[in-house]
């Protein structure tokens, strides 16, 4: 099924009949579909286990938009979610708060959020290699679409000097001739 757009709608049931069930029709039900106020989400994969990003690599910085009744209905203790048939936000995204150099403006794509299933969308934007160690103050604002309104999120992230945070081992054998 397609989602129903944002506006007023209404809706009846009919089944035709057969040879055990007479036919019927139900009484109409109207309602009102109203924009979504969108959830934000920033992520990347050079974490430590301290929620740190880890700097002396371009950091991808994965940003989600996603329908917020359904992340509002996400049961983290179950796992349990009812994603319905929702259209994804469209749009850009404009990130602030990084260095210069931090690509600001994001095109959403489509995507399926992996823990609920839910449909949603992500932008990228790229912090530099060279981007210094420190705290940053980030704002992410989402333009809005004929579903979706705007809104804006904020976040402190953390970037961390390579090494900070990490521990790797390295064990090498060799055999033969």
């Amino acid at each position: 099924n397609q989602p129903f757009s944002v506006g007023s709608h209404s809706v009846t049931a009919k089944y035709s009949a057969d040879a055990s069930y007479n036919a019927s029709t139900s009484s109409t039900i109207s309602f009102t579909v109203a924009k979504d106020t969108p959830a934000l989400g920033l992520s990347a994969a050079n974490q430590n286990s301290s929620g740190q990003y880890i700097g002396g690599q371009a950091t991808v910085f994965n940003i989600q938009v996603a329908n917020g009744a359904i992340v509002g209905n996400y049961n983290s203790q179950t796992g349990a979610v009812a994603p319905v048939p929702v259209a994804p936000p469209t749009g850009t995204v404009t990130v602030s708060g990084f260095p210069s150099g931090t690509s600001a403006v994001g095109s959403l794509s489509p995507a399926v959020d992996v823990t609920t299933q839910a449909v949603e969308s992500v932008a990228t934007v790229t912090a530099p290699a060279g981007t210094p160690a420190g705290n940053y103050n980030v704002t992410i604002n989402y333009s809005g679409d004929s579903n979706y309104n705007s809104t804006s999120g904020s976040a402190t992230i953390t970037v961390v000097s390579p090494g900070t945070g990490l521990a790797s081992t390295t064990t090498a054998t060799s055999s033969g001739t």
